[in-house]
């Protein structure tokens, strides 16, 4: 998907956050514009960027295995002669790896701590209006959500962006994967009981654990709980007021006919 495609089908994005005293560094979004990169080990499913590497079965026929190995060799190894690279396709389709599940497991280890070591998530939503991660990521309702201009964020970030992709069972690789197939996969893919969220995924490598301040221009709503104290209330909108005042504020309120958040703006 490109820029103008995922700015026209994404135009607002949404980050939930906690206005508590236990949660300084949610405060720090408004307070000081600031996002955080967290290390893939850092969220909250256990399964994020942790899948087991799973290759597609019915590729695994002995001449695709062979075909693979010819590649690879001629890839790796590409000044051995004709003579010693069949000799070393043949070490490697006697070891069948490919079969073998401890050497999977042993991949998919390499590959979760490749991707926590190496890269920083930030996650948000398309949706602002979600009761249950205002229960969740928002202390009950009492907290705020940031809604971010997409184009904006995404020209100052240069970020790889895309959307989370829900399934019930884990992703298959092609035995003959490309390398940035496998990231998305990888990164991109969570289970179906997270499909609520609606998650759109900024991943930038060699940005493990790090903040970035924004300009002012990426932040185009601000949206309170419905819930939220009022004293919270009036510390939020003093600060959009002082240091955002092109920003739209809203306040989100139960619907008084059927379980779903409306939100009204407020001066």
């Amino acid at each position: 998907m490109s820029l103008n495609e995922f700015v026209r089908d994404f135009p607002v994005i949404y980050k939930y956050r906690e206005w508590s005293k236990s949660k300084e560094f949610h405060k720090r979004l408004l307070t000081e514009k600031e996002i955080w990169f967290s290390s893939p080990a850092d969220l909250n499913d256990p399964f994020d960027c942790a899948i087991p590497f799973k290759l597609n079965k019915a590729e695994l026929t002995p001449e695709n295995i062979l075909k693979k190995y010819r590649n690879e060799v001629g890839e790796y190894f590409p000044d051995l002669n004709e003579k010693e690279r069949e000799e070393k396709v043949q070490a490697e389709i006697r070891l069948n790896r490919l079969n073998n599940p401890e050497h999977l497991d042993n991949l998919s280890e390499s590959i979760r701590e490749s991707l926590k070591s190496e890269f920083g998530i930030f996650c948000v939503s398309k949706k602002f209006d979600d009761i249950l991660m205002w229960s969740y990521y928002s202390n009950a309702h009492t907290g705020f959500v940031i809604g971010f201009d997409t184009e904006k964020l995404l020209v100052e970030l240069n970020p790889t962006a895309r959307e989370v992709i829900y399934e019930k069972d884990f992703p298959e690789h092609s035995l003959f994967y490309q390398d940035g197939e496998m990231f998305l996969k990888l990164t991109y893919v969570k289970s179906d009981v997270w499909n609520h969220e609606d998650e759109v995924r900024l991943i930038k490598k060699d940005f493990v654990s790090k903040s970035v301040v924004l300009s002012k221009d990426c932040f185009k709503e601000v949206i309170l709980g419905c819930r939220i104290a009022s004293e919270d209330k009036s510390e939020i909108k003093a600060l959009v007021k002082e240091r955002m005042p092109h920003v739209s504020l809203f306040q989100m309120a139960t619907h008084k006919e059927k379980y779903s958040l409306t939100r009204e703006r407020i001066n």
